[in-house]
């Protein structure tokens, strides 16, 4: 691991620690990761880990449970996986480092070269930060004129300087008028200075540090992968990864837009002052656009946040993810568990409440009358199950039930056979 370079107070100041910072925050990823190595406590946790894995997996299997072909190829595709990205550095560094340190770098150079160049220029941090830098300089030079040296007159009754003496001087503007930028207009290109560099410094350093401490505890996170209850704090560290990866694009495309409106605003104001031209509102609007890039550049971290926060494992990998063990024989309906015997055959035990199995009894009961009754009857019955779901389809039929109360009683009585006979020969 190469060792960075110190601070340098006197180089461009957002170069330098955008430099600075980079080099420390990726050789920390580094450090840390290695520092977790075998022998150490890490290590023996992830040993700890694994024997308790494998052990859940082996008691289940004694207590009857069986791993289909499936479930067991899971199993031993995630415990590869986790083995081999929470140890080997190598392994670690090519799959998960070089691509998320990497992967921004070489999109924000397609979207520059698709560009054209343009306003959008070189993407890259460095590049960003070196035009920032020129910025900073254009506008220390228009608002710290130059001055010269001068000396100052002997007051009445004081005694002229001895010959060896220094002489008194005083700093005085050499052109109050030409090159000089009025006294007013100097404190907006302070604060649209002082803006540009602090949003430029905290966007780029905001996700730069948060990628390289994701990075160091990924083998943290990767073992979490084991178990499905702390499976969430895997998915929550790919989730942060991916926000800094969209940060790490969206805040040199932010910078890019800036610059490319403030640069020609400086030159301009550059070219007012050395042909002794008033600046009119030309300091106001400098300000202006560096204050509202750092707000739209702050209003775009808090949207990449929301969108890496939605991020979702797809239910089919989440099923086989979070499962650890799954038995060998289930239902279409998954409630159904196997029972071995020791000779005998297999045997089926439900394991559902008393509620559920007496529904399933009477829907089945119900069946078995249906299918007992004559064709017609059951004709009739359909018909009047689908007259109650959707009335419209047989507006000859009366969807109501029976009637009740006495609306519902016999209009005549009730008479028997016996009595009509009677009746009829009398």
């Amino acid at each position: 691991m190469d060792a960075c370079p110190a601070f340098d107070a006197l180089a461009p100041y957002v170069s330098a620690v955008l430099t600075f910072a980079n080099c420390r925050t990726l050789s920390l990823g580094e450090g840390v990761y290695r520092a977790m190595g075998a022998g150490t406590p890490f290590g023996n946790a992830l040993t700890g880990l694994l024997t308790i894995f494998v052990a859940l997996i082996g008691y289940r299997m004694l207590l009857g449970s069986m791993l289909s072909l499936r479930d067991g190829v899971l199993l031993a595709l995630r415990l590869g996986v986790v083995l081999t990205l929470a140890t080997q550095w190598p392994a670690y560094k090519t799959l998960v480092f070089d691509v998320v340190t990497g992967a921004p770098g070489e999109l924000a150079a397609g979207a520059s070269g698709a560009s054209g160049g343009g306003t959008s220029g070189d993407l890259s941090p460095n590049a960003i930060a070196a035009r920032i830098d020129g910025v900073s300089a254009a506008i220390a030079d228009l608002v710290s004129p130059a001055t010269v040296s001068v000396p100052v007159p002997t007051q009445p009754g004081q005694a002229p300087p001895q010959p060896g003496q220094p002489v008194p001087t005083a700093q005085v503007s050499a052109a109050p008028l030409a090159g000089t930028l009025p006294q007013a207009a100097q404190f907006p290109l302070e604060l649209a200075d002082t803006a540009l560099i602090v949003s430029a410094l905290g966007g780029l350093l905001t996700v730069s540090a948060t990628m390289a401490l994701m990075l160091a505890l990924g083998p943290l996170f990767i073992v979490s992968l084991l178990f499905v209850w702390t499976r969430g704090l895997f998915v929550a560290w790919l989730r942060v990864l991916l926000g800094a990866m969209l940060g790490t694009i969206a805040v040199p495309l932010v910078l890019a837009l800036d610059l490319g409106i403030v640069e020609p605003q400086v030159v301009a104001l550059r070219n007012l002052v050395d042909a002794s031209q008033p600046p009119g509102f030309l300091p106001l609007a400098i300000v202006a656009t560096a204050l509202a890039s750092a707000v739209v550049l702050f209003a775009l971290l808090a949207a990449v946040i929301r969108v890496a926060a939605g991020l979702q494992i797809p239910e089919a990998v989440s099923n086989g993810i979070g499962s650890m063990f799954a038995a060998s024989a289930r239902t279409e309906r998954g409630l159904v568990t196997t029972a071995q015997s020791g000779d005998g055959p297999a045997t089926f035990i439900d394991s559902r409440n008393r509620a559920a199995q007496l529904a399933d009894a009477v829907r089945a009961q119900a069946r078995r009358d249906d299918g007992s009754l004559p064709e017609q009857v059951r004709i009739v019955r359909l018909a009047g199950a689908a007259q109650r779901s959707d009335p419209a389809a047989a507006p000859g039929v009366s969807s109501s039930g029976p009637p009740l109360g006495q609306t519902g009683r016999r209009i005549r009585q009730r008479r028997t056979i016996g009595a009509q006979r009677r009746d009829m020969t009398t």
